[in-house]
């Protein structure tokens, strides 16, 4: 399911935008409703929990990664990365085998 919510993020806005607060398509409900309070122990944690609201529907409650590395906090920056580490990867392929002059 979070699979599906990373591909529809990024068609509609890009590897940048966080799948959080996202409304999730599908699903009818939940069998344990993660409180306020709850999400207040889990976030610290790093753990991203669904959750129902009335108004609004299932979604994820956050966006972190299980990482010691404050910098990579945060799924959105670390798939930029990712992304930007494989773009610019196959983007130079052509050089890989070409002699180390001043063009190169």
């Amino acid at each position: 399911m979070i699979a599906g919510i990373n591909a529809r993020m990024d068609i509609s806005r890009g590897v940048h935008k966080a799948p959080a607060n996202v409304v999730k398509l599908g699903i009818s409900g939940l069998s344990k409703n993660v409180s306020q309070r709850e999400q207040e122990i889990l976030n610290p944690g790093n753990i991203n929990s669904l959750c129902f609201l009335e108004d609004r529907g299932t979604l994820v409650w956050g966006a972190r990664i299980l990482s010691a590395d404050p910098k990579w906090k945060y799924i959105n920056i670390r798939r930029l990365f990712i992304f930007l580490e494989q773009s610019i990867d196959r983007g130079t392929q052509w050089v890989v085998f070409e002699p180390n002059t001043e063009e190169t």
